[in-house]
């Protein structure tokens, strides 16, 4: 099916060529998918030494141009996806027998805005089945990374009992 195709391919590559004396030729990179692309670039020489390597990551519909110094006989692309992450840390019962969670952090969420712009994200959460315990962390305006660094302390928790984030 090209659909499945389509949907699996992360990046579009192009070489471009001096058009004036002096130049160098250059690598162009287009991240396709729908998620932030993890890019490693081997530039070999002819006798497959290596010359130079180097790592970025391209936004959604981003694109990287790579001059590519003298004497590149072979380059090697490898791209990969990071998934969309969200960073916890929960603290066990203290003396008083609360539980602590902080919500440090997200990364590569996805654009939910409509008009332009990257998303204005927060996390929302709660203790499954006690309302009362809803806590929703501070927006972070334009941000695929935001930091909340966000904590919250609970009493009267049991092992049996879900937090629930959204």
């Amino acid at each position: 099916d090209g659909m499945a195709d389509k949907e699996a391919q992360l990046l579009q590559m192009n070489m471009v060529k001096p058009t004036k004396a002096g130049q160098l030729p250059t690598l162009v990179l287009k991240n396709v998918h729908m998620w932030p692309v993890t890019i490693d670039i081997m530039l070999l020489g002819s006798k497959g030494q290596n010359i130079e390597r180097c790592n970025l990551t391209l936004a959604k519909k981003k694109q990287e141009k790579k001059e590519l110094p003298a004497g590149v006989g072979q380059i090697k692309v490898r791209a990969w996806v990071f998934d969309q992450t969200l960073r916890l840390k929960v603290m066990p019962p203290d003396a008083s027998g609360k539980v602590s969670i902080t919500v440090v952090s997200c990364q590569n969420l996805s654009d939910a805005d409509w008009v332009g712009g990257l998303s204005d994200p927060y996390v929302i959460g709660k203790v499954r089945g006690k309302e009362e315990t809803k806590f929703q962390t501070k927006v972070v305006d334009n941000s695929s990374n935001p930091v909340f660094n966000y904590t919250t302390a609970w009493d009267d928790l049991s092992v049996m009992d879900y937090i629930d984030l959204e």
